[in-house]
């Protein structure tokens, strides 16, 4: 995303927007995926979740806490994926 000020105004970018019914599976393809491979090729990657009170952001992110559950959080997906992929590359080497 970003912010651009046009005569004082300030318009906001979003690279995507999800509705009440995306469940964190999508996100997490949609958005941290990708962020897991940069992470591996030695870059930083930031997930932020914003929104009011009450929306479920820390569901989101934390889930109930098991990442076989089907309930994961984007955590436990990344970490799932980032000891999935570190083994494969272990393995190829």
């Amino acid at each position: 995303g970003s912010v651009r000020n046009v005569e004082g105004k300030n318009t906001f970018h979003f690279d995507q927007v999800f509705d009440e019914e995306a469940q964190t599976p999508l996100l997490y393809k949609s958005i941290a995926r990708s962020m897991v491979h940069t992470v591996l090729g030695g870059k930083h990657a930031t997930i932020f979740a914003y929104g009011e009170t009450g929306a479920g952001k820390t569901f989101t992110m934390q889930g109930d806490g098991q990442a076989q559950s089907g309930q994961a959080g984007i955590i436990q997906l990344v970490v799932s994926d980032l000891f999935r992929l570190s083994r494969m590359g272990a393995q190829s080497s």
